[in-house]
């Protein structure tokens, strides 16, 4: 009887191929941010932010989009929801998106190549 090569092997291969070049991902990965994605995960990359500062930060007030593009790129990002009373002494639990840790480095790289290809500094 002869046995096959395991198929996981071959995977691992292909994996480890797609991933050595990073950069070019990420170049890819940069095209495809707008001002208003580089704007919020600029800001992201600093500190946490409200769903309203990111409306503001983006200049649209469909926010939730811009968060669901970064994290179509890879990018984790997590909605806390922090209690609060508003202006009318009302409870609220606003929604604040923090980038988490594991996606600093990604959203360095994706910024340094969105502002490299941009011709900026």
């Amino acid at each position: 009887m002869s046995s096959k090569a395991p198929a996981p092997n071959t995977r691992q291969s292909e994996q480890g191929a797609k991933h050595q070049d990073s950069t070019n991902i990420t170049r890819h990965q940069a095209k495809k941010l707008q001002p208003r994605d580089i704007r919020l995960l600029a800001a992201l990359e600093r500190h946490p932010v409200t769903r309203h500062a990111a409306t503001v930060i983006t200049g649209a007030p469909n926010s939730p989009e811009y968060i669901r593009r970064l994290r179509a790129l890879g990018l984790q990002i997590v909605c806390e929801r922090t209690e609060m009373v508003d202006r009318d002494g009302k409870r609220c639990r606003p929604g604040r998106y923090r980038l988490l840790a594991c996606s600093k480095r990604q959203a360095r790289d994706l910024l340094a190549a969105a502002t490299a290809g941009a011709g900026g500094k």
